[in-house]
């Protein structure tokens, strides 16, 4: 690292509330003869830093609260007593994961990978250990993590990877927890020995999570199959806002918006204890795709004006040939906005 650079860093180290180290690693060991103190940091993200690098760059920095950790991360073995945002982008072992809840007691937020090995190797045991300060959880692998937790104030639960439903319910039955945000992936659920009844097994596994309010699913394989489940007033019953998230082919089915509407009205019925106050739809079309396709793909306009509500926060989003579309047109984002209907017919 050039001694400029350090120079520089050093000269405002007193006004800095985040900093961005992408080094490697023998030009973050570089930063050691720093001896600057950050009294204002809050937020840190580093790459190819050992655990000794970032124990001597955070011994000055008091108030850190927020730390993302890019490159490996063999083992943390420092304490940072005001910590509540974490988030390692590597695999750890087990030993390092139960360390870091440990020496962070104020962690709120925590999301981490573990290895492949220890994710097969870990069994549900007796006496799981307590972190009753987690409150958002992010699993990036290996759900069988959660076999060593009891998180009984966890509220957000974020799972990448697919999971089988018995995985998850013992711990969230332990654990009493009010998880009310929920973000899942179901891809993959037909390469895990799952049946042909796929409706059915999707409604078993959402059955999972009856206190939840906000549902993000970021890979749909089949977004009618999931509208079907949703149909049903018991799946749910709390649900307020809903995203997903799906890829399309050339052969995928066009979607069938007379059964979202469906949904919408079964959840926006003034008689439900709950309505559904956020739907949001974004489909990425895969392949090459002419903006005839894109057009093919989306509803028309007695379909549209059908389809929103009052207080209702719709947004169907699409994405084609490097492209990103909204609609409706005073949908909030940078994306374009496509379809100009005439509604004069």
């Amino acid at each position: 690292m050039p001694n400029a650079l350090v120079s520089l860093v050093r000269s405002f180290a007193g006004q800095i509330q985040r900093l961005d180290l992408h080094l490697m690693a023998e030009q973050f060991s570089r930063l050691r003869p720093l001896h600057a103190s950050f009294p204002l940091l809050q937020h840190l993200a580093t790459s190819h830093s050992s655990s000794e690098d970032l124990s001597y760059l955070l011994q000055d920095a008091p108030s850190i609260r927020e730390l993302r950790l890019l490159g490996d991360t063999s083992s943390i073995k420092f304490s940072l007593p005001l910590l509540t945002h974490l988030e390692i982008e590597k695999e750890i072992s087990k030993d390092t994961f139960l360390a870091i809840l440990t020496n962070f007691p104020s962690l709120s937020h925590f999301k981490f990978h573990l290895t492949e090995y220890e994710s097969h190797s870990i069994t549900e045991i007796s006496i799981p250990t307590t972190f009753p300060n987690l409150t958002s959880l992010t699993v990036g692998s290996g759900c069988s993590a959660l076999h060593l937790l009891q998180l009984p104030n966890l509220h957000k639960l974020d799972l990448p990877s697919f999971f089988k439903p018995d995985i998850i319910r013992p711990f969230l039955a332990r654990s009493s927890c009010p998880l009310d945000h929920l973000v899942i992936s179901f891809e993959g659920y037909d390469e895990d020995g799952y049946g042909d009844d796929v409706s059915e097994e999707v409604t078993n596994l959402l059955k999972t999570f009856p206190l939840v309010v906000v549902l993000e699913i970021t890979r749909c394989p089949d977004v009618s199959v999931l509208i079907s489940c949703l149909e049903s007033p018991g799946l749910l019953p709390r649900l307020s806002e809903l995203t997903i998230s799906a890829e399309i082919g050339p052969q995928t089915p066009d979607m069938d918006y007379d059964a979202i509407i469906g949904m919408l009205h079964r959840r926006r019925d003034s008689a439900r204890a709950v309505e559904l106050r956020k739907f949001h739809l974004n489909m990425t079309c895969l392949g090459q795709s002419s903006s005839d396709d894109v057009e093919d793909r989306c509803p028309g306009y007695l379909v549209c004006r059908e389809i929103i509500g009052n207080s209702l926060d719709f947004v169907l989003g699409l994405a084609a040939g490097g492209k990103h579309y909204t609609w409706p047109p005073n949908a909030k984002g940078d994306s374009l906005v496509f379809f100009c209907w005439s509604i004069y017919d």
